[in-house]
């Protein structure tokens, strides 16, 4: 697994690797498993907008209980990022991310035009 872990994700080990090539120089298998600081928000968000709030509300919500937004949490993979305030872009980004909806597909690909 390759890239870093979504916001309220963290890699952790999930033993060694099944080739055992691999497993001799020590390469690790890792998986994603909830964030225990991080992951509560990312339910919440999505228990709001299931609510019917709007993504504004959602964001004002965050920013009023002073939660930190993901640029604070990881500020070395955020540098461009003031890590002060949650936006409305991120929130957006977290509900229509396919790894938090269940809807990521692997190995699919565009149909061919015949």
């Amino acid at each position: 697994m390759g890239g870093r872990p979504p916001y309220g994700y963290r890699l952790v080990d999930a033993g060694p690797h099944p080739n055992r090539s691999f497993a001799r120089r020590g390469v690790r298998l890792r998986r994603l498993d909830t964030d225990p600081h991080t992951g509560p928000i990312v339910r919440w968000i999505f228990a709001q907008r299931l609510a019917g709030h709007s993504l504004a509300r959602i964001t004002r919500a965050l920013n009023d209980v002073q939660v930190p937004p993901p640029s604070a949490v990881d500020p070395d993979r955020n540098p461009h990022r003031d890590g002060r305030h949650w936006q409305v872009p991120t929130v957006r980004a977290i509900l229509a991310n396919p790894r938090y909806t269940g809807r990521q597909v692997w190995n699919r690909r565009a149909p061919t035009a015949s």
